[in-house]
C-alpha cells in the first residue's frame, strides 16, 4: 500500500498544528513533509492546515485535523 502524503508548513507548525504533525508522525502509513512555506497564507493565518496527497485539509485545532486529515484519507468519521 501507497502511503498518504502529508505535507505541513514550518510557519504552520509554529501556529499551531505541531500536535497533529505530531501525532501524524505516529501513523506507518503516513509519510510527513515539511516545507518553509506552502504558499497559502490566508488558511494558515485561520488556523491548522496542511495538505494531503495535493489536498488542503484543515482545522480549528490539531485534534480536528488529523480527524479531518483520516476523514480525506478513508472517508470515515473517527
Amino acid at each position: 500500500m501507497e502511503k498518504a502524503i502529508v505535507e505541513f508548513c514550518m510557519l504552520n507548525i509554529g501556529n499551531g498544528s505541531r500536535k497533529a504533525k505530531e501525532l501524524l508522525e505516529r501513523d506507518p502509513n503516513i509519510e510527513i513533509k515539511t516545507f518553509g512555506c506552502l504558499h497559502k497564507c490566508s488558511t494558515c493565518f485561520r488556523g491548522c492546515y496542511a495538505f494531503v496527497n495535493d489536498e488542503i485539509v484543515t482545522g480549528d485545532t490539531p485534534e480536528q485535523l488529523v480527524e479531518n486529515i483520516y476523514l480525506s484519507l478513508t472517508g470515515i468519521v473517527l
